[in-house]
């Protein structure tokens, strides 16, 4: 949750800058970028494909998550499974 909440920061870039950019874009999130350029500039088609480009991107870190996650998390009982089989 923390790795998907990271790529979409919006809120505080946009509080904070007003809806402008910080000194030389310093608040130039990737989702701010697209709010941007999809509903300030009306380039839609280009907002959605930046909105699809950041969906792959999370469901890519996601899949690497739930894939790794057997090494870092314990679930108890998990040896007593494997020894059974």
């Amino acid at each position: 949750m923390g790795i998907i909440g990271a790529f979409q920061v919006f809120t505080s870039a946009f509080v904070l800058f007003g809806g402008g950019t910080g000194p030389e874009d310093s608040a130039l999130f990737y989702s701010f970028y697209l709010y941007r350029k999809a509903f300030e500039q009306f380039q839609i088609g280009y907002g959605s494909a930046l909105a699809w480009v950041l969906f792959v991107i999370i469901l890519i870190f996601t899949l690497i998550v739930f894939r790794s996650s057997s090494f870092w998390v314990y679930y108890e009982g998990q040896k007593e499974e494997s020894a059974k089989r």
